[in-house]
């Protein structure tokens, strides 16, 4: 079951417009914790979306991918995990393969390339993300949402 989070009598009294982790969701949650029946909280959903991604697929040739997040500054965020990438790619030479643009490493922040030139670095959600220093790569590289990101092993 799922329902609208509509009876404002479980959310925070002072909201703001952006926090509604905070403002919203915890209060709610702890009030469920309690025993505050599901209904109590809102009218029920007719329908639930749910939306699936694909796996990142790896094998001995590299790592097939794809773009999940654009954040509001044109960082691109992928399905990719750190771990994945050292399992799969180790010490071996690569290239990242994006949009219009190929990458041949993966730096840790934006300073190890010149302003205006894409990096390739791990963000905080632990994932492989594409950025432009001082730019913006959803622009810059032609990519959206659900974009094919490929690291493909040099032999």
């Amino acid at each position: 079951m799922a329902v609208t989070l509509q009876n404002e009598k479980y959310w925070r009294e002072k909201r703001s417009n952006t926090f509604h982790g905070r403002d919203i969701f915890a209060p709610v949650a702890a009030h469920l914790s309690l025993g505050v029946p599901m209904s109590e909280l809102g009218p029920p959903l007719a329908e639930v979306m749910t939306y699936r991604w694909a796996i990142p697929i790896s094998d001995r040739d590299g790592i097939q991918g794809w773009i999940v997040h654009i954040d509001r500054f044109g960082n691109l965020i992928s399905n990719i995990p750190s771990d994945l990438i050292r399992e799969t790619i180790g010490n071996s030479n690569f290239r990242i393969y994006v949009g219009n643009t190929i990458l041949h490493n993966i730096d840790t922040s934006f300073g190890s390339v010149h302003d205006g030139e894409p990096v390739a670095y791990i963000g905080s959600s632990d994932k492989l993300e594409i950025a432009i220093n001082k730019g913006n790569a959803k622009e810059m590289l032609g990519v959206e949402k659900g974009a094919q990101i490929s690291i493909f092993i040099q032999k």
